[in-house]
């Protein structure tokens, strides 16, 4: 649409310098793209004005702004086969550019690539726009896995638009490991088959802590081979008193929502056993931790605890570690990221498969 309209102008202005009496008509020299306000469209509307000497018509302030400006000059980038330019002006503000006031539309990549996407489709351009963002993306590096990371779900229903496994990938996992905190609203806004991808990743992912939670809270010693007399079971005393203090701390710190039904889905208990002299790991303090000091009993009784609860956590490590495992390429976040999202979860690759399969049964029939 956009070609057939510059076609036509274009014939108007040969048409026009035919006709044009030098001495009292302009001579339309020159085309200008200029910006103006269309009913019902976000962005407005690129018209080209070809008439030199005759004053542009008004432009609101508002579309033109650096930032329309610089959604339209994507639009004829992509149009024209170039790399759209989808960061911010200022790369090294991009978290910053991205947390916009209230009501103000931020200038981040997401931004640009919802408006390119919005014009492509009113233009009747989608092909063009598509291969454009897809060049774009290649040349983003992390850019484009923060951008995904700040707020998945749009990424989530774009990547069903574009068709890129990438993208689907990555913020399906994102999505995943932020499922259980998710309100209904936002899932439905999940296209259907991408949805139904993430509650299925969610729900083995639920299965999985919840396995290692109850294994944390059920732990056991190994019962000595040669038990002394005064031990119980196979346990000497020390190793009752680790093996009850620990459950007691596993078991709190669940039950006030620090385990996967927590706010941040168990990622920061689980790091905090995983990880506990990590100098960025401050989400607890000594007094949460279950170990025992010359306050509780004497020192040397203290030792025998500490170390039976040590051994405690390492055994709990080995279940724990494969939680903490990221699958997406920004592994900044505090959610857990380990869904493992393949290939054959990308819903577009069934549909491809579904239409092969219609054809085939056509080509049968005849």
């Amino acid at each position: 649409m956009f070609a057939s309209r510059s076609g036509t102008i274009k014939r108007a202005i040969e048409q026009a310098r035919e006709n044009a009496d030098p001495c009292t008509d302009p001579v339309l020299i020159e085309i200008d793209l200029v910006v103006v306000p269309a009913a019902g469209r976000k962005y407005g509307r690129l018209e080209l004005e070809a008439v030199a000497g005759v004053p542009q018509r008004p432009q609101p302030a508002d579309l033109l702004s650096p930032k329309l400006c610089k959604i339209w000059a994507n639009m004829v980038k992509s149009l024209d086969d170039q790399v759209p330019y989808l960061k911010p002006e200022y790369p090294a503000s991009q978290r910053l550019a991205i947390r916009a006031d209230q009501g103000e539309e931020p200038d981040d990549i997401l931004h640009h690539t919802k408006a390119l996407m919005t014009l492509g489709e009113e233009l009747e351009a989608t092909k063009a726009v598509f291969s454009a963002l897809d060049e774009a993306f290649v040349g983003m590096g992390d850019g484009l896995g923060e951008a995904v990371a700040e707020d998945p779900v749009q990424w989530l229903c774009i990547s069903m638009t574009l068709r890129d496994s990438w993208i689907f990938k990555d913020a399906a996992c994102h999505v995943v490991g932020k499922w259980h905190n998710l309100e209904h609203e936002v899932k439905m806004s999940i296209p259907e088959a991408a949805r139904r991808v993430c509650q299925s990743h969610s729900d083995k992912l639920v299965q999985r802590c919840q396995d290692v939670e109850d294994y944390m809270m059920n732990i056991e010693f190994a019962p000595s081979d040669d038990p002394g007399p005064s031990d119980l079971l196979g346990l000497s005393p020390h190793m009752w008193v680790a093996l009850t203090r620990f459950r007691e701390w596993v078991y709190k710190n669940i039950s006030e929502g620090n385990g996967f039904r927590g706010a941040e889905g168990g990622f920061i208990l689980y790091r905090y056993l995983c990880e506990e002299e990590d100098d960025d790991n401050d989400e607890y303090d000594n007094q949460w931790a279950p170990y025992l000091d010359e306050d509780d009993c004497p020192k040397e009784d203290a030792d025998e605890v500490n170390a039976g609860l040590l051994c405690l956590r390492e055994l709990c490590v080995d279940k724990l570690e494969p939680l903490l495992e990221s699958n997406v390429s920004d592994s900044s976040v505090r959610y857990l990221t380990c869904a493992e999202i393949d290939n054959e979860d990308v819903p577009w690759d069934d549909e491809d498969d579904d239409e092969d399969d219609d054809n085939d049964d056509d080509e049968d029939d005849e």
